[in-house]
């Protein structure tokens, strides 16, 4: 019990004292431990881990600031972000079309009217984009016709793509707007990146070796620090890397309570 308060003391405190607390722990830790091999008890903490554990505070603050900062925007700018006018909306498969979308990239959760195809179950829309490259399209065709016939065939396709083509402009430029001014796109770039740094930290940490139980304790940190990442970040990089965080912790600390017994 003493070692978890020990543990949550250490966080937040300035770099120097932490290291001071953990180098004081492992000290209390060996001689408590009796008898140590002399080759552990000549041995101090592995500098690079002591270094890279009084670094991890920071990063972690940066990872939880830049969140905080990009679910503010959220909060205050999604309910701005404006839905498309059904005149560009179809419905359509998983993988078929252009899904409306949030604020966010993420598509919005809509309850599929009665009717059309099994299967299509998301609300996509049709791009300002495509549009114009088919009313274009027609309006040349369009000129080259010259039977009443065929323009009125080609005037019905062009206005297939320039009546919504005039719906789907507005729209695009007003999601553009509330993007730029809300500024998400450099909020979402800088949890990312915070979280790359994040996962960065933890990988440096957990791939070096402890000698002692500082060593063990800026390990452990670095797992509570891995908590406020998604499991998929987590598991990706640990994949990435060939490493599993948490059998590495157990087996430093069985190799260090071994080495004391």
């Amino acid at each position: 019990m003493l070692n978890v308060h020990v543990a949550a003391a250490a966080e937040g405190l300035p770099a120097l004292n932490r290291r001071r607390m953990l180098l004081g722990l492992a000290a209390a830790s060996s001689a408590a431990a009796a008898p140590v091999s002399a080759a552990v008890a000549s041995r101090g903490e592995n500098e690079a881990l002591l270094g890279l554990g009084d670094a991890l505070p920071a990063v972690v603050g940066e990872y939880l600031e830049a969140e905080a900062c990009r679910a503010a925007i959220i909060d205050a700018w999604g309910p701005k972000w404006p839905r498309a006018p059904e005149g560009i909306v179809y419905w359509a498969g998983p993988f078929s079309g252009d899904c409306e979308r949030s604020l966010t990239g993420a598509g919005f959760n809509y309850v599929k009217p009665p009717g059309g195809r099994a299967g299509d179950n998301f609300r996509c829309i049709r791009k300002a984009s495509t549009l114009r490259s088919g009313a274009e399209l027609w309006s040349k065709t369009l000129r080259r016709y010259r039977s009443p016939k065929s323009r009125a065939y080609a005037q019905e396709r062009l206005d297939e793509y320039a009546i919504p083509l005039a719906l789907a402009e507005p729209y695009e430029a007003e999601c553009e707007r509330i993007r730029d001014l809300s500024g998400f796109p450099h909020a979402d770039a800088r949890l990312n990146a915070a979280r790359d740094a994040l996962l960065d930290q933890i990988a440096l940490i957990m791939g070096e070796e402890p000698i002692t139980m500082a060593g063990i304790f800026v390990q452990a940190e670095a797992l509570k620090a891995a908590a406020h990442l998604e499991m998929l970040s987590q598991a990706a990089r640990q994949h990435m890397d060939g490493m599993n965080w948490g059998q590495i912790l157990a087996a430093s600390l069985l190799r260090i309570a071994g080495a004391a017994a």
